[in-house]
């Protein structure tokens, strides 16, 4: 009776073991089904992957053939833009080139400005003693004081094409060669003063102009 109880429990034992081994291989079953079904549907999608090839390899050269269209397309349009900036800075340039010469011209008529302005200042300091004297000694303070010859020109053209008459130049440039007798240190009879020590301005290159008008004339009180 005893042994028929442990076979019994053995039986029992080698049951569940079973029972747990036959869940197992089910379930693996189960899995392989499943990749078989997978494989099936793959199999079946395949095809249609394959029949969508040549449609999606059309649809790439499509592609392909606008982009080569619109980077075609934008460099016209950058030739165009090209061309047209080029067009406007040649209509520019004359305008350009006015401009330039109409600055230089307004920078000599500064200059003519403030060379005049000191010329106004040095006739009004001698206005009230010399004012006979000097205009009758030195006739050359009735001239336009410029630096250049070209400065000169184009004062000659301004006048004439705004009809302001006419009017005598001295030209800095041409009078350098006084410099060393500017600087030469004169004895005068007595020493009475030359209307050219008298000479008082606040640019220095002014000093070289008024000494080519009054070199070396001297102002006195009287003949004596």
């Amino acid at each position: 009776m005893r042994k028929c109880k442990e076979e019994f429990k053995e039986f029992e034992r080698q049951d569940v073991k079973y029972r747990e081994d036959f869940k197992h291989v089910n379930q693996k079953i189960k899995k392989l089904e499943d990749k078989v079904e997978k494989g099936e549907e793959s199999t079946v999608l395949i095809p249609k992957l394959e029949d969508n090839i040549p449609k999606l390899q059309k649809l790439l050269l499509d592609e392909d053939k606008v982009l080569e269209e619109i980077t075609e397309s934008s460099k016209v349009e950058t030739e165009k833009y090209r061309s047209e900036l080029a067009k406007v800075r040649a209509e520019l340039e004359p305008w350009e080139k006015d401009l330039i010469e109409h600055n230089g011209k307004l920078e000599v008529a500064c200059t003519e400005a403030k060379l005049l302005n000191d010329k106004f200042n040095f006739l009004q300091i001698f206005a009230a003693k010399y004012d006979v004297a000097i205009s009758t000694a030195c006739h050359g303070l009735d001239y336009i004081v410029v630096e250049t010859t070209n400065a000169a020109q184009a004062c000659v053209e301004l006048l004439r094409r705004e009809n302001l008459g006419v009017a005598t130049f001295m030209i800095l440039e041409k009078q350098v060669d006084l410099l060393p007798k500017l600087k030469k240190n004169v004895s005068t009879p007595e020493g009475v003063p030359r209307f050219f020590d008298l000479v008082k301005v606040q640019d220095e290159r002014i000093k070289l102009a008024f000494f080519a008008a009054l070199r070396n004339t001297v102002v006195a009180k009287d003949l004596d």
